[in-house]
């Protein structure tokens, strides 16, 4: 016995494959979307493309998505800057320390906070 398969599922992956239908009101429904769901998100992919046009919900959502990704990938590079210079900070303070300094010394000198030159020193004292 078979079982049919829909028209819009490919039978070899068992995948959605979208209708190439275009939409004919797009900011409407995009606007729709918006009010019915809160998130002004779908109005600001309509506003970003009106030079380009959205023919389908398939390039809506492909333009939605990339502009996750676009923002994840801008959050990544902050947040490893930010651990970069942290770990460069910590770097700076044990070479001081090593090099004879007193927390006091290092905190002045570099302008770090001396709670920070005395949390490193202690991690230091704690891994001898």
């Amino acid at each position: 016995m078979s079982i049919p398969v829909p028209q819009n599922l490919d039978p070899y992956v068992n995948d959605y494959i979208p209708k190439p239908e275009k939409l004919v009101h797009v900011q409407e429904t995009l606007q729709l979307l918006s009010v019915m769901t809160g998130d002004h998100r779908f109005e600001d992919v309509f506003n970003e493309a009106e030079k380009e046009e959205l023919h389908t919900m398939c390039e809506v959502l492909d333009r939605i998505e990339s502009r996750g990704i676009a923002q994840g990938m801008a959050q990544g590079m902050a947040q490893g800057r930010s651990e970069g210079r942290a770990e460069q900070r910590t770097k700076d303070i044990r070479t001081m320390l090593n090099m004879h300094r007193t927390p006091q010394q290092i905190a002045e000198f570099c302008g770090y906070e001396l709670s920070e030159v005395l949390k490193v020193q202690a991690d230091m004292s704690a891994q001898v």
